[in-house]
């Protein structure tokens, strides 16, 4: 570990940081579609997230006929 090599409070600062965002992001759930990836805190309603995803694909289907255009890969 660097810090034990050489003390310094901007990489402590830095793992500090990225030890709490994962401990945040343990507590996400995921919601999946054909084309999109939703993460949210898992205290959000599932309900919500289903609701958010079918808004997507519905705007995502006029915006493709308008362009002409599906993306091969799912948004994240």
């Amino acid at each position: 570990m660097a810090l034990s090599v050489k003390p310094d409070a901007e990489v402590q600062n830095a793992l500090e940081k990225a030890e709490r965002d994962a401990q945040e992001e343990s507590t996400y759930r995921e919601g999946e579609t054909s084309h999109f990836r939703l993460r949210y805190n898992g205290g959000a309603a599932p309900e919500l997230a289903r609701e958010v995803l079918k808004t997507l694909e519905t705007e995502f289907d006029v915006i493709s006929a308008t362009l002409n255009y599906d993306p091969p890969e799912p948004s994240a």
